[in-house]
């Protein structure tokens, strides 16, 4: 939306933009985290618990956003949950 509101900046003007930085930065961030997570976990434990991610973002958009959830979700939601449940339980 930012760039769409500011069609006349240039490559190097985006590249430099608060957004841009701030969306880099949280990448580096995420980057981070991951590598210190997986010298703490095995990969075959860490690696599910990304799709925790999805739940979350689903439940931020409902309660924070008012957004509507259909059962198609829910039912997504509880089948991560359960195949994190084993995956988890297995170690």
């Amino acid at each position: 939306m930012y760039f769409e509101e500011n069609p006349e900046l240039s490559a190097i003007s985006k590249l430099l933009s608060f957004p841009m930085i701030l969306g880099i930065g949280f990448l580096g961030t995420s980057a981070l985290t991951w590598l210190g997570v997986l010298t703490q976990w095995d990969v075959s434990v860490a690696y599910p618990l990304l799709s925790v991610n999805f739940v979350i973002m689903l439940l931020v958009s409902k309660f924070a956003f008012g957004e509507v959830i259909v059962p198609k979700q829910w039912l997504g939601v509880m089948m991560i949950m359960v195949g994190v449940g084993i995956l988890g339980g297995a170690h």
